[in-house]
């Protein structure tokens, strides 16, 4: 989940620029999981791609594009079993810029998705910059403010703020993250995201607990269906609801966007 500073903020900058904000909320939560930063606190959160670094040596300074391919930084297509395998931990990932920095910074910064949002370096000149490397420097200076607001202005100029109002999803996936979304379901993934925004955004700020005595029976059977959607946290299923099936309930509620109680209220039994 979105931390309450961000929720905050997000909400805020899609209020000023009038893109729905369960939406909004949405692509946050897809795009970068509500982390903005990289192990060192400063650097927005990023992902190299190898193939728009081959292409914007190529297209800039071909003379150091044969460099960058013998170092494995840059590859003429897209290749997904290959081009990320060093980038699950952090300090991977600032390593790998660093090299491709030293071949050539702004194409390194322009083949970079950053922040939040995850924008794109080479949108740099369509949002406004000079350059990728003065768009990350002011991304780097605005914090997570700065951040949304690049995700906002990347929505607005691309016109998608239509197709999130109109939960188009498909037409929305298609145009923030390329014609390739369906790969990893970027589209159905938000959708789900978005409801959950929903009922969030919809739900009242202090909620009343509705507790009621249940069957050892009862339990078993919400212990079993908690198992089943993946919380393994609720320990047994043995039929007490105890701090394990409470902890499990909370943890649901959280990813389901309702108000966590972990008690086993209306709104929580139809969502299960």
């Amino acid at each position: 989940m979105l931390s309450d500073d961000i929720v905050s903020s997000a909400r805020a900058v899609a209020r000023d620029t009038g893109i729905d904000e369960a939406g909004f909320l949405a692509v946050v939560e897809i795009e970068s999981g509500g982390k903005p930063f990289e192990s060192d606190g400063r650097t927005p959160c990023l992902l190299f791609e190898r193939h728009v670094f081959h292409r914007e040596l190529k297209a800039r300074v071909p003379g150091k594009l044969a460099a960058a391919v013998k170092a494995g930084l840059a590859l003429p297509k897209w290749s997904p079993k290959t081009q990320y395998k060093d980038q699950g931990k952090s300090a991977d990932r600032l390593a790998l810029l660093g090299q491709a920095r030293a071949i050539d910074a702004d194409c390194a910064n322009r083949s970079c998705s950053w922040g939040l949002g995850q924008t794109m370096g080479f949108l740099a000149e369509e949002l406004g910059y000079a350059s990728a490397t003065q768009m990350l420097e002011q991304m780097t200076a605005g914090g997570v403010l700065a951040q949304l607001r690049m995700m906002a202005a990347e929505i607005t100029r691309k016109k998608l703020d239509a197709k999130l109002k109109a939960r188009d999803w498909a037409g929305f996936a298609r145009g923030y993250n390329g014609a390739g979304y369906g790969a990893n379901a970027y589209d159905t993934k938000l959708a789900a995201a978005c409801r959950r925004w929903e009922r969030t955004l919809a739900a009242p700020p202090a909620p009343q607990k509705h507790y009621r005595a249940l069957a050892e029976f009862e339990v078993r059977a919400i212990q079993q269906r908690l198992v089943d959607l993946g919380y393994p946290e609720v320990g047994n299923v043995d039929g007490s609801f105890g701090t394990k099936t409470i902890g499990a309930i909370s943890a649901f509620q959280a990813h389901e966007g309702l108000p966590v109680t972990g008690d086993y209220d209306d709104a929580t039994r139809d969502a299960l």
